[in-house]
């Protein structure tokens, strides 16, 4: 689990993969999959996209704090994977 921040999204891979984001308390509060997962983070962390306009993806992005990426080019699994993990994220009932 790392700390959402430049330095350490900026050493994440352009790669496909799951990402999972967690509070202040590390308690996991939105899981996603992303064919280049650094650039999914670089738009929570900058606010682009999504993050600056949508209202739920901009309360998430201010209560994420930490991050944890499994890495795997299998795109389907992935998928898979976050459906699975999905009812277990506050972010993700919405």
């Amino acid at each position: 689990m790392k700390a959402i921040n430049s330095n350490n999204i900026l050493g994440e891979a352009f790669r496909p993969g799951r990402y999972v984001l967690y509070d202040s308390h590390k308690r996991p509060i939105y899981t996603g999959s992303s064919r280049r997962v650094r650039h999914r983070l670089e738009a929570l962390l900058y606010g682009r996209s999504d993050y600056a306009t949508v209202a739920t993806k901009r309360a998430l992005r201010m209560k994420a704090r930490y991050y944890h990426v499994v890495y795997n080019n299998n795109v389907r699994y992935n998928r898979r994977q976050e459906k699975k993990y999905k009812a277990r994220c506050a972010f993700n009932k919405c």
